[in-house]
């Protein structure tokens, strides 16, 4: 059963981050504007921002579909849903209303739901970093 949650998890979070890369990668620009909407990233790191964090995330979801780095890009999951959650509870306190930009351009507000998500998503990623050190 450990086994199969293991994979299951790794397949949920490869899937979430290819879905959630390829249409910002597609646009960077919209993306872009998305992450200058939260209003935490200095301006000067926001293209930059949007140029590399889909590649990552193209990267991590590839790696953990067919088995590469998974202890790499297990923990470097753990890190950006940490960071994405972060994000999204700071703007949530703060009122604003925007768009997630989580998949690209597809209309979707930020909401608590979003948060609750990213939160299961960790606790997948946690699931997994921890098997591998396990030796699952």
């Amino acid at each position: 059963m450990k086994k199969f949650v293991f994979y299951i998890s790794r397949f949920i979070i490869g899937l979430v981050f290819i879905i959630a890369a390829i249409p910002k990668i597609a646009d960077p620009l919209t993306f872009a504007k998305s992450i200058e909407a939260y209003q935490i990233i200095p301006l000067f790191l926001v293209n930059i921002t949007a140029l590399i964090l889909p590649w990552i995330e193209l990267l991590i979801g590839i790696f953990m579909l067919i088995g590469f780095l998974l202890r790499g890009s297990s923990l470097l999951s753990i890190f950006l849903f940490i960071a994405f959650s972060i994000m999204i509870a700071v703007t949530l306190i703060r009122g604003l209303s925007i768009d997630c930009g989580c998949f690209g351009n597809l209309d979707s507000p930020l909401t608590i739901y979003r948060l609750i998500e990213d939160l299961i998503l960790l606790g997948f990623a946690v699931y997994v970093y921890l098997s591998i050190k396990k030796g699952i």
